[in-house]
């Protein structure tokens, strides 16, 4: 197992020094499973985060090596599966924590602006959080993001919508938990809702052909290379 986890890891950390392009046409057989799918449980709720995590740097970036092993790491611990947690980070920032000059990468737009590696939306969720540490301490950013994760990941466990996408009930509740991590909780269905279809559009973004949210298609594409 030990083996086949250092195998899993190297090969992550070569498929991540990649362009997104390249990334996206790779072959997932060269990548091994490095996350299996872990049992629904209680989790923390996001204001009993500590808000001290051990030892980091403020502006030293972690390896994405890092970044993956400590995400597999928390997936373990509040009960989510471990590849949703890295195709989250994917998604969201390429799991970068800072740009090159060192400050905190972030995403704005007119009213709010989302931090660090997992894109934690200080407008959303500064009052529960130390916006301080989401910009600064990576571990923490990936701390708060996943248990964010966790809460629409039980939401969708919740909604049953295992059973209300096009892929196997694991794939659907992946994919529906990270519409609800990007869009708030109760958007769990934005995977499987095409633009048209929707009561409410304003929860879209950049849309492909079909209709659907291109950020809801470059999370699946990334969660089935960590499959």
């Amino acid at each position: 197992m030990i083996a086949q986890y250092k195998v899993a890891m190297a090969n992550f950390q070569k498929a991540m020094k990649m362009s997104p392009e390249d990334l996206r046409s790779l072959d997932l057989s060269t990548l091994e499973q490095i996350s299996g799918n872990a049992r629904a449980r209680n989790g923390l709720a996001p204001d009993t985060i500590a808000k001290t995590p051990e030892t980091v740097l403020p502006g030293v970036a972690p390896t994405k090596q890092q970044v993956a092993e400590y995400i597999i790491g928390e997936c373990r611990e509040i009960g989510i599966p471990e590849q949703l947690g890295l195709a989250t980070a994917a998604t969201e920032s390429e799991m970068t924590q800072f740009n090159k000059d060192g400050n905190p990468f972030r995403h704005s737009n007119s009213d709010s602006t989302d931090w660090g590696i997992m894109q934690v939306n200080d407008k959303a969720w500064g009052d529960q959080y130390d916006l301080n540490l989401l910009k600064t301490d990576w571990q923490y950013n990936v701390k708060a993001g996943l248990q964010i994760l966790k809460h629409s990941y039980d939401a969708a466990l919740k909604n049953s919508e295992g059973m209300k996408g096009p892929g196997d009930p694991n794939q659907n509740l992946a994919r529906a938990a990270y519409s609800g991590y990007n869009a708030g909780a109760g958007n769990i269905w934005r995977y499987r809702t095409p633009v048209q279809d929707a009561s409410r559009t304003g929860l879209y973004d950049v849309i492909d052909h079909e209709g659907f949210d291109m950020r809801d298609i470059r999370f699946w594409d990334n969660y089935r290379k960590f499959s």
